[in-house]
């Protein structure tokens, strides 16, 4: 199911942008998936109502996903997903060198992500 609903967001941190080969990479969760999904349930018990329409457009919300280095992950968890606070610089997957592209998509993007053919590098071969 994850491959299913999870979204790149297009963005990379400028660490993970430059990260060395062996540096640990991870999609990391921007919208605070367990508090946002907690506090939606909270709020659902206390209204004493059912509304799972609401909840799997959080759930779609929340599955949006940065690739960041696994450092980065801790420091945006610590600072309550604060990027500027964690000292997380974001790149437009744009902005990246294609071999980094390249790299990211095989190894990030590739079978864990739904819109991963978005961001699919294609070279054409001059003949």
């Amino acid at each position: 199911m994850k491959r299913r609903i999870r979204q790149f967001s297009g963005m990379v941190s400028a660490k993970a942008a430059s990260a060395l080969a062996g540096e640990p990479l991870i999609l990391e969760h921007y919208g605070r998936m367990h508090a946002s999904i907690s506090d939606l349930i909270k709020n659902h018990l206390v209204e004493d109502r059912f509304a799972p329409e609401e909840f799997v457009r959080m759930i779609l919300d929340v599955e949006r996903v940065h690739i960041v280095v696994q450092r980065e992950n801790v420091d945006a968890r610590l600072a309550k997903g604060d990027y500027a606070a964690a000292g997380i610089h974001l790149l437009s997957w744009e902005a990246l060198p294609s071999e980094r592209q390249q790299y990211l998509w095989k190894t990030m993007l590739q079978g864990k992500v739904a819109n991963a053919k978005a961001f699919a590098i294609t070279e054409v071969c001059a003949g």
